[in-house]
């Protein structure tokens, strides 16, 4: 066999071992891309009990606390949240309970535009909250609630 001949062969080893290589990468890629997607879903599942946990635990206070269900029907009787001049008819205790129910409330749906934006949750969970704080945006700010969503530019 001659030299030309073994180094044909040696190339054509090579150009194989390059192939095979390449094969192989793109197997690696497809499967880690899979793996990626589906830690994705994971981490939106978990983002999305995290929600309704912060939600729920916004509902239950009002649930669990007669008090605080009295204060919310106190001032949703006065027009809550439309009309914030009906936190006026709340004692100075009353107002600071409410304020700090109100205050996780805001959190919860600052969260979720937080996770809109990583790209985490749904647009319809997006807009949701995008109208909850126009809602209830101008109440907050008379609470003295500081915003952490749209209208504060975080």
């Amino acid at each position: 066999m001659s030299w030309e001949a073994i180094g044909a062969i040696a190339e054509l080893v090579g150009a194989l071992a390059v192939v095979l290589t390449l094969i192989y990468l793109a197997i690696q890629i497809r499967q880690n891309t899979r793996s990626m997607d589906e830690s994705r879903k994971v981490e939106i599942a978990r983002n999305y009990q995290q929600g309704l946990q912060l939600r729920n635990d916004f509902i239950y206070r009002f649930a669990d606390s007669e008090e605080l269900a009295a204060i919310h029907v106190k001032v949703e009787e006065a027009g809550f949240p439309e009309n914030v001049d009906s936190l006026d008819l709340l004692t100075p205790i009353e107002l600071r309970r409410y304020k700090s129910v109100q205050y996780g409330n805001m959190i919860a749906n600052a969260n979720t535009q937080y996770q809109f934006q990583l790209g985490l949750i749904d647009e319809q969970s997006y807009l949701r909250s995008i109208s909850v704080f126009e809602r209830m945006g101008p109440s907050w700010d008379r609470l003295g609630i500081p915003l952490l969503g749209p209208r504060s530019g975080a």
